[in-house]
């Protein structure tokens, strides 16, 4: 069995990638592709050295100029090699456990053209909870919400009687596509830039395109660097964009809303949500007297909801 890598870095993350690299050698890997996001030469050359060192063929593709998680992941997996049976995506952070071999747990799945994969990650505590729980919706609210909110219900739209799937959506890292997914060329959009663009990707591979993600927890992924989102909040008003930089704001708000109105099927209840959910936030910017905050965030608010991606922001 054949089973490749992707993974994306960017900036000056070797600290990280070097030892997700090294995780990979229990695995039986065949290749793994480094996509380098704008990185400097000295850098580049770094990653190069290393990788001369490891068991397994390891293939760097550089980009002059940082493509996102989304343009960074479909390049990676466009240039991958076609002989591949499996192909994980992990972010530069991860590292991936040795409780059990990848190569044995593919083996031993019922395999499916329509069968994708999800390896655990214990920093994503919500999406175990939607495998577990069967709620399908949990990771990316009901229909009709807005940035995960909903001040007007409406029903879940899909249950664990309606899909196969153990999950709706799922991150970059921990997901392995399957050689149908590979040689169909189904990929990331890379117009959504960062932040929303995996859940997009996966939640497409599922509604549209009729793929099962399939949870593996005898293998871990796990998390080196917490994600922004997930750091603690210490203020009643303080939100999930309160720690954010306005780079991440403006891609998570825009992105998100984005996606949002990809599941509406009833336009008057999302539109209510819009302005409800648009004011408890404007009011949280505003009671921490964040006003550049605020700016950006009613910037990504209007142009998510108009689809507008003609915006690219740099750190």
């Amino acid at each position: 069995m054949n089973i490749g890598v992707v993974t994306v870095t960017y900036s000056d993350r070797r600290k990280y990638l070097f030892k997700m690299l090294e995780s990979l050698i229990y695995h039986n890997i065949t290749v793994v592709t480094v996509v380098c996001n704008g990185v400097s030469k000295e850098v580049f050359d770094s990653i190069e050295k290393y990788s001369a060192q490891l068991p397994y063929q390891t293939t760097l593709v550089y980009s002059p100029n940082n493509l996102g998680s989304a343009g960074g992941f479909k390049k990676g997996i466009n240039q991958s090699p076609e002989h591949l049976d499996f192909l994980l995506l992990l972010d530069d952070d991860n590292t991936l456990s040795n409780s059990a071999s990848l190569n044995d747990i593919l083996k031993s799945e019922d395999y499916s053209d329509y069968n994708i994969y999800y390896i655990k990650r214990p920093s994503r505590e919500a999406i175990t909870y939607s495998y577990s729980s069967r709620r399908m919706d949990f990771m990316i609210g009901e229909p009709n919400s807005v940035l995960g909110k909903s001040f007007i219900p409406s029903n879940p739209e899909y249950t664990n009687k309606g899909l196969k799937s153990d999950l709706l959506v799922a991150p970059y890292g921990g997901l392995i596509l399957n050689k149908k997914v590979l040689n169909e060329k189904i990929l990331p959009n890379e117009k959504l830039f960062l932040y929303a663009d995996d859940y997009e990707y996966t939640y497409r591979l599922v509604t549209r395109e009729g793929y099962s993600i399939k949870f593996i927890d005898e293998l871990i992924v796990v998390d080196i660097e917490d994600s922004h989102h997930l750091r603690s909040k210490n203020k009643f008003w303080h939100t999930r964009f309160s720690s954010s930089n306005e780079m991440q704001i403006y891609y998570a708000v825009r992105n998100q809303l984005y996606f949002d109105k990809l599941r509406v099927n009833n336009l008057y209840k999302f539109y209510l949500n819009y302005i409800f959910v648009g004011g408890y936030f404007i009011s949280s910017f505003a009671l921490s007297l964040d006003a550049k905050r605020l700016k950006i965030f009613m910037k990504a608010y209007r142009e998510g909801v108009n689809e507008r991606f003609i915006c690219n922001m740099k750190e």
